[in-house]
């Protein structure tokens, strides 16, 4: 547990290093999409990027494995914040990535759907995100079926 965790603490020092450091580039160098970029990431998703992913995904799991005496359940506490830091941060490349147009005219708005009316919204909605959520866990079933590689007594 305590090797586990020390490599996961030296990845976490790393990609919050680039993260910041991505950040601080994109203010310094100033590019023709950082007014934008910056209207999105301190204003329209400043909940979802500084508070979710970092303070949640990032700094609280950080401070949980840093504290002595590691515990197991302090641990899975922040492996989960560790999963859902990485969760925002895919939400907020994909669909703060989608918030303005590439004209960088305004912002576009995204909804959603929780109740499908066609393919394309269970495709784009709740379900289709949660089998693809769940289709990890059912592929290692299967292929755990197959070849097993985990001994239960």
């Amino acid at each position: 547990m305590g090797k586990t965790s020390k490599y996961l603490v030296g990845f976490m020092i790393a990609a919050i290093t680039l993260e910041i450091l991505d950040l601080i580039f994109r203010g310094y160098t100033a590019v023709k999409s950082w007014d934008i970029l910056r209207s999105v990431i301190y204003g329209k998703d400043f909940v979802d990027i500084f508070i979710l992913q970092y303070t949640f995904g990032n700094l609280l799991p950080f401070t949980l494995l840093l504290l002595p005496r590691l515990t197991v359940r302090r641990l899975t506490v922040a492996l989960s914040l560790v999963l859902f830091g990485v969760f925002m941060m895919r939400w907020n490349v994909v669909i703060g990535g989608q918030a303005f147009s590439l004209t960088f005219a305004g912002y576009m708005h995204y909804k959603m759907p929780f109740i499908p009316y066609n393919l394309e919204t269970f495709k784009e909605g709740f379900f289709g995100a949660f089998i693809v959520g769940i289709m990890p866990f059912v592929l290692f079933w299967g292929i755990n079926k197959l070849t097993p590689s985990l001994k239960f007594k």
